[in-house]
């Protein structure tokens, strides 16, 4: 059975609150409104590194290729960068599908928009 848990990003004070079981984040009590948040599901899975992965994180994989030049052949690397969402019942990264041990988180949406070259 997959634990469900959430952590928030308060967007007034731009801080993420700690990840919790469901309705037990812990949140500022002063000042708080639910339009001042944005929850974000914990997915069930773990990146290659075992760290727990979460809807807005980024996550980056490198791949490999093939590449032929000339008679010879070669293994080029290039780096894909996509957001972790919930799509058609399933957890995707961009339009495509999702295998945990290949992905590793580097930051999520709100604290590290840079990382997808937003900011």
């Amino acid at each position: 059975m997959r634990e469900i848990k959430f952590r928030a990003w308060d967007k007034k004070n731009k801080v993420m609150l700690g990840a919790g079981l469901a309705g037990k984040i812990k949140l500022p009590q002063h000042d708080f409104r639910e339009e001042d948040v944005t929850f974000m599901q914990y997915t069930g899975l773990e990146d290659k590194n075992g760290v727990e992965i979460y809807e807005g994180d980024v996550v980056e994989r490198v791949v490999e290729f093939s590449v032929a030049v000339g008679e010879l052949l070669g293994l080029k690397h290039t780096k894909e960068v996509g957001v972790i969402k919930w799509d058609f019942n399933r957890w995707v990264v961009k339009d495509w599908g999702f295998v945990p041990g290949h992905w590793e988180v580097i930051g999520n949406i709100y604290e590290n928009p840079e990382l997808l070259g937003t900011n």
